[in-house]
Parts: C-alpha cells; structure tokens; sequence
C-alpha cells in the first residue's frame, strides 16, 4: 500500500495563500474569521519540539498515527525544504492568513491533527472556538473558511455542535455564524485515492524531488491515518446499510464488460478489499493480513462516520449560510473549455478472478476534486444564500482567485454592517429628525435581507421602533411611507416599513395592523428571507385569529371579508414553495389545520418561530 492515500500530497502545494490581493483593503474590527485547512495543513511535533511534518517533509520517525498518536499541531506556512546542496521554499497557508487578517481584526487558525478522524477534529474546533471566542456579551459575526478536508471537519462541527433549529451545544449559536465558505471541499469523496490503491502511484510521483521528499514514507504511514479512509467515494466507503447511500453515485465494479451489469462496490466491508487485492502495495513491515485486520478497524469506523454526513439534513437556515467554491479548470488558451484532468468516474473491470483494471474518465473538477464532489447538492444542499464561486485555479491554489478574495471581502464587509446594528453605533445618537430617521430605514434595507439573522432585523426594527415613538413618528404614516416604497418596487424598505410599522402600532386601526403584518410577511418572502417572513405571516395569523374571534359581538373591528383575505394570504406564504423548502414542519402543521383553528398556534413548530420577533414583544 503504500501509497494508498498520498494523493492528498497534492493539497500540500494546496497551501498556496492568496497573495496580496487584499493587502490595501478596509480591516473590519467586529468580524472573526476562523480559518481551517485541509490535509497536510498543519505542522505536527512533539511536546519537545521534534518535527514529523514540516520542514524538510516528513522527519525520521515517520508519521504513523499507531505510533505517534498525540503530535502538536502548528499552522502550515511558509517551510523550507532542502535535498542535497539545494534547497526551496513552498508556501503555506501564510498567505491566507496575512491577507485575512487586512480583512478581520480577528483571525484564528485552527490547526489539528489531521491524520486523526474528521469527526474528532471538530470536537477539537469546538473546545478551541470556545477557548477563544466569549460566549457572553459578544457583539460581532463569524465567517468560517474551510479549505479542502477542513470543510469535512466543519462540516461534522455543524452537525455536532451547531446544527439544531433551536439551540446548539457549542458556544457559537447559529445566528453568530454570518458565513460558511467551503473551498475545493470533497463533500462526497475523491476518485484519486482508488486509482493510487490499484496502481500505487499519484501524481507527486511524476516530480522525483517531490516523490523523494513525500510519498515513499508518507505513503507508508498513510494506511494508519483515519481521516485518509474518510476521503475515499463516500457512498462506497458508507455501505448500503447507510442511511444517505444512493447506488448512483457509488463507484461501481463491472463483472461482466459490455453488458451493463455495473454493480457498487462496498469499502465499508474488508471482503471488497481483499478479493480486489487492495490496496497493491503494502508497507515492508507488514504481510497483507496484518494490513487488512488493521484497515478493516479503520473502515469500520470511517464507514460510520462518512454515513452520519450523508445522512444528515443541513437545516435550511444554516444551509443558506453556506458558500462554495468550487474548482473548474478551464484551458488555459481558449479559457472556454473545461479542461478534463479530474478524475469524474471510475468502474473496476474484473476481467477475471485475479486480473482487474480500472476504467476511468476524466472531466470537470480543479485537478483532485470533482465538480460534482465539491458543489453544494452534493450533499442535499438546495438553497444557499450564493451560487457557488467558481475558480480557475487548481486544488492547491483555489484561495488565490482574485474572485474569491474578492468574495470574501463582501462577506466580511456585509458581516460588518450587521454588527453595526447589533451595536446600536452609531445611529442611535443620529437619529434626530425625519429626515435621519429616513435614513436609518434605508441603511437596514440597504443590509442583504435575505441573509440577515433575524435578531439582526428585528433589533434593528426595535431601535427604529423606539426612535420613531421619541420623534412622534405614527405608525400610520410609516405604514403608508411603505405603501410608496411597494409601489416604486422597493420590496426592502417596504420590508423594513411595514415591519417598523406593525410594531409602532399608535394611528393604526385593526385593518392596517392587520395589513402591515402580512405585507412585511410577503415583502420579507421577496426579499429571500423565509424565516423572518413565517415569522411575520404567523403574526399576521395570530392577531387574523384574534379578530375573527370578535365576529358576532358588537364591536367588530375588522371586516370579515378582510379577514377571509388575510387569512387565505398569511397561509399561502408559510406553505409556498419558498418557505416548504425553508422548514416543512411549519407548513405541514398549518396546512392541515382548518381555516381559523386558533390551536394551530400552539403546535411546537409554529410556536418556535415567537423567538424570532421575541425583541420586539
């Protein structure tokens, strides 16, 4: 074997930062980026400061997780090698790192162990988030940049520690998070490591200072490391017993050439490993039982901890948080054409009991990772908050797009404007009159409404609320200033107007309270931003409830063929298209709960949605 899995030595040139792209550009003093890189990222020694993987590549003793299990890792940066009397310096993540921190005032690398599972690490990234992010009296956003497997170890920290639609067991809540960007990340597996397990070689070997630096001893320690099993096709390495494996996207084994009698074949069971005589080249020290009886515990446990990935639903609100940059090598002449150098398909021939082949194509993907591995419905991700970026660097060097640097930019700089809310500085001190008030409505439209957490609108709704009460500003006259900003087809700051204007409440009547709550709920659905909308519409419903409840008795405050619109507007949002993807629950219970059934208020999916409007109650 013992090359099995030293085809991620290519994320090692991966290291490449971002140059300096970003070196003039405005520092953001309330955003945190936390960067986390990928295979190979980070330097490992011991307690006494040994190195085993840094300078000069791999150091004496090796690399095996078996021998060295508790290694201090470092960030990757800039390391010097030297073969004979010459010597070369390859960049690391210091690139990235610099450049960040022109961006963010706070930075933070996490630096892991990545030889140890991915789901192991993201415990790490939690202990290590909440050693250096306080939990209490923070006012700032978090962007996260995962770069190659470092996306797995976000991944399985969202999962673990984030992922729940009311809490999280993690000091970081999910409305602290502004972005998640994934760069170059193999969601569902590479196709590289099966071709170096059946021919044991990789790409590095092409380059002998490289191979004599890398592969022959990282290849040999390479069958001890468990995060290199959680690299392999993810559906083949999960098994059919997961329960997010889809046939279709596993690696297939052809027994019978030219009939079509394709089958998947099964990592998750050491029998696949054996009867196809993988991996072809084992270490010295090891006769191929000892290798398999230890591969088959490493399978075991990565079979497992790929298939809870797979079968993990993203909840959409922390879905469309999520970026992704995804490689799409173009060539370099015509810049039109994808340039097929990734590794898209591979079918084993078994041409008889003992001869075997591989039948591979090649197609779109940034040299390593397929197109189809590293974009977001990969794993079931439909809606996010941006299309994926893509870049026409390879693997190693996706964060020297200027795009992305320039995307990133966007990110941070739009995280900003959000805290700038949370802190109420400065328009609480400039909001004077009319005019500023104005003003300040347009600054929050001006915020990306269909991303914004929701504590971030109704804050900024709960300033503005309170300084239009100081100003003598009615509600009436809000609600019809918005009706003006409908009608110029601005659906942000009719958003932020009738928002503003359900909660001021002084001049408006029942009927245009009523109003002002389903057309900030619809005008909120434009914007992109079904939480906030469900939220509004069932607002809407409840105070619908409210009045039909006074039909029959003398004072009746609203008309009921008002009510009857209402009612019939505040539901079709919840259980539109838009918002069944958001959160299926909510629109399942008030689809089937009858028209004017004050019970459904009580169900506990729709009650979950109070805690979003809860600042301004």
């Amino acid at each position: 074997m013992s090359r099995l899995f030293s085809f991620a030595l290519l994320t090692l040139f991966s290291l490449a930062g971002i140059g300096s792209a970003c070196a003039q550009s405005q520092r953001y003093g309330d955003v945190t980026l936390v960067f986390i890189p990928g295979i190979y990222g980070s330097t490992l020694s011991d307690e006494g400061g040994k190195v085993f993987w840094g300078d000069n590549g791999i150091g004496s003793n090796g690399l095996s997780l078996d021998k060295y299990p508790n290694l201090v890792p470092a960030l990757f940066k800039n390391v010097r090698f030297s073969v004979g009397m010459l010597g070369t310096t390859v960049r690391g993540y210091a690139g990235i790192e610099r450049n960040a921190r022109h961006l963010a005032k706070d930075v933070l690398t996490f630096a892991y162990d990545w030889r140890k599972s991915n789901k192991s690490s993201s415990a790490q990234l939690n202990q290590f988030l909440c050693s250096h992010i306080p939990a209490n009296g923070r006012r700032n956003r978090i962007v996260f940049v995962a770069h190659s497997m470092g996306g797995l170890v976000l991944r399985h920290w969202i999962k673990d520690f984030l992922g729940e639609e009311l809490g999280s067991s993690s000091c970081i809540k999910r409305d602290d998070v502004e972005t998640f960007i994934f760069a170059a990340t193999p969601h569902i597996g590479s196709l590289e490591p099966v071709r170096t397990l059946f021919e044991g070689e990789t790409n590095l070997d092409i380059n002998p200072i490289v191979s004599s630096l890398f592969t022959g001893r990282m290849a040999t320690d390479g069958i001890t490391f468990e995060s290199a099993y959680e690299l392999l096709p993810a559906h083949n390495i999960a098994g059919p017993d997961c329960a997010g494996f889809d046939p279709a996207m596993a690696m297939k084994l052809s027994k019978d050439i030219g009939t079509g009698s394709d089958i998947p074949v099964y990592l998750n069971e050491i029998e696949s490993w054996r009867l196809l005589e993988i991996p072809s080249d084992l270490p010295e020290e090891l006769d191929r039982d000892s290798a398999l009886s230890m591969i088959e515990q490493r399978v075991g446990n990565a079979s497992a901890v790929v298939c809870e990935l797979l079968s993990y639903t993203i909840p959409p609100a922390v879905a469309r948080k999520m970026n992704f940059v995804v490689g799409e090598l173009r060539d370099q002449r015509t810049r039109q054409n994808f340039q097929k150098t990734t590794l898209e398909r591979v079918v084993i021939e078994a041409i008889s009991d003992r001869d075997r082949t591989l039948r591979v194509s090649t197609g779109k993907g940034d040299g390593t990772v397929p197109y189809w591995s590293s974009e977001p419905s990969a794993f079931g991700v439909g809606e996010t908050s941006d299309y994926p970026q893509a870049t026409n660097q390879p693997h190693e060097s996706v964060l020297d797009d200027v795009g992305v640097v320039a995307h990133l930019q966007r990110v941070i700089e739009r995280a900003a404007k959000s805290v700038a809310w949370l802190n109420r500085n400065p328009l609480d001190s400039e909001i004077v009159d009319r005019a500023s008030f104005d003003r300040a409505v347009q600054a929050l439209a001006d915020l990306p409404l269909g991303t914004l957490a929701p504590e971030v609108l109704t804050e900024g709704a709960s300033l503005l609320t309170a300084k239009a009460n100081d100003l003598g500003i009615s509600g009436l006259d809000i609600y019809r200033q918005s009706r003006s900003y409908a009608d110029a087809n601005d659906p942000a700051r009719a958003a932020v107007g009738y928002f503003i204007a359900a909660q001021i409440g002084t001049d408006l009547n029942a009927t245009s309270a009523l109003w002002a709550n389903q057309n900030a709920a619809y005008f909120l659905k434009q914007v992109g931003n079904p939480e906030l909308a469900a939220a509004a519409a069932i607002q809407a419903g409840k105070l619908n409830q409210f009045y039909f409840e006074q039909i029959g008795s003398q004072d009746r405050a609203v008309p009921i063929g008002t009510i009857t619109k209402i009612e019939s507007g505040w539901r079709s949002i919840i259980t539109s298209e838009t918002i069944e993807t958001f959160d299926p629950g909510v629109s399942a219970v008030i689809k089937e709960s009858p028209r004017f059934d004050p019970g459904v208020f009580n169900e506990p999916q729709v009650k979950a949605y109070e805690r979003f409007r809860s600042p301004l109650n």
